[in-house]
């Protein structure tokens, strides 16, 4: 088996860079004004964390907002579950490398994952927080910095392993694209109340041969791995 997460809203109950906002509200604006000129989210964010950094906000009040960020319900069990069965966990997420590993560090499960594709990130030697995008890809239903799809599949062929299921954790339309590639015998835990059960369900649904099950908390992940550890 191998368990594919998202992160934002998914294995933390929030999104990232929606969160480090918070550090200076007034930055929603400059979001929304770039979004309607139809820049990519993260070089959005890399505009943000200059004005973050101009306003003398510093690694430490970063850490200081994420400490009310947490995961969601269950889904440290799960990963500690899985950590136990060794089974392979990766983490494809639109956030940064950056927001991810701390978080991850900060609750002792850096080591459970083997792998976590995500934006680059890093700090300045001015202590300006930059990121770039992951990647350049065609897929035209993923966001122009990330196709989780495209990653999903690499990591597949490099890892020369058959996986008798492949469980994948996520709640949104940037999921989509990697859930639709998965066959029968994978499953889909689709978030309920976001986007991604809505697509599965609705105008999507024939293109689906996963097994999808929405869940409201990690425990309902927790569950499905306990029993295809069972069979």
């Amino acid at each position: 088996m191998l368990a594919v997460f998202d992160f934002d809203h998914s294995l933390v109950d929030g999104n990232t860079d929606t969160w480090v906002i918070k550090l200076l509200p007034s930055t929603m604006q400059l979001i929304r004004e770039h979004q309607k000129k139809g820049w990519c989210w993260t070089n959005v964010m890399d505009k943000v964390f200059g004005v973050l950094h101009a306003e003398n906000l510093t690694k430490e009040d970063y850490e200081k907002c994420f400490e009310t960020l947490q995961f969601t319900e269950g889904m440290k069990e799960a990963c500690h579950f899985l950590q136990t069965q060794k089974v392979p966990m990766i983490i494809i997420s639109d956030s940064n490398s950056y927001f991810i590993d701390h978080i991850l560090e900060r609750d002792f499960l850096r080591e459970a994952f083997c792998s976590v594709y995500t934006n680059p990130a890093r700090w300045e030697s001015s202590g300006r927080l930059h990121v770039e995008r992951y990647h350049e890809h065609d897929c035209n239903q993923c966001p122009p910095n990330l196709c989780k799809s495209t990653v999903l599949q690499k990591y597949l062929n490099d890892c020369h392993q058959h996986f008798k299921h492949i469980v994948y954790v996520g709640d949104g339309h940037g999921d989509l694209c990697p859930c639709l590639t998965l066959k029968e015998g994978d499953y889909i835990l689709a978030r309920k109340g976001y986007k991604l059960l809505n697509c599965l369900q609705g105008e999507n649904n024939s293109e689906v041969n996963a097994e999808v099950i929405p869940w409201t908390s990690g425990f309902e992940a927790l569950q499905l791995f306990q029993k295809l550890c069972d069979t």
